[in-house]
């Protein structure tokens, strides 16, 4: 599977080829414009790890579908002081906000997952 997604100019110019990391840049831009809510740590046993090579498991995920569409998938904790509707409300309209400045003609889908309340 490509680790990028082609957009095809309908003025017949050319293509453009967005990297995955791009969306996952955006994603992480918006979701720290918002409050009461942060992306989980990578945790393994219980103890948070810091220095990995690698990790199997990632809080933010962007997926290419075949039909073109992105699906944006993160886990959340949530600070214990917030409404978890309002939150996860609040997230997906600026993470959806963000991508249609930068991409508009690209569909997406953004999947939140409460993983803990802090």
């Amino acid at each position: 599977m490509a680790d990028y997604i082609t957009v095809k100019n309908y003025s017949n110019i050319g293509e453009m080829k967005i990297y995955r990391k791009v969306f996952e840049s955006i994603a992480l831009d918006a979701l720290h414009n918002v409050s009461g809510a942060k992306i989980v740590d990578r945790i393994t046993n219980h103890k948070r790890v810091d220095k990995v090579l690698f990790a199997l498991y990632k809080p933010l995920r962007v997926t290419f579908r075949k039909s073109g569409a992105v699906d944006i998938d993160v886990d959340l904790k949530i600070i214990n002081s917030s409404n978890p509707s309002d939150v996860c409300e609040n997230i997906q309209e600026e993470i959806n906000n963000a991508l249609i400045t930068y991409l508009d003609s690209v569909p997406f889908s953004i999947n939140l997952k409460i993983a803990g309340i802090e």
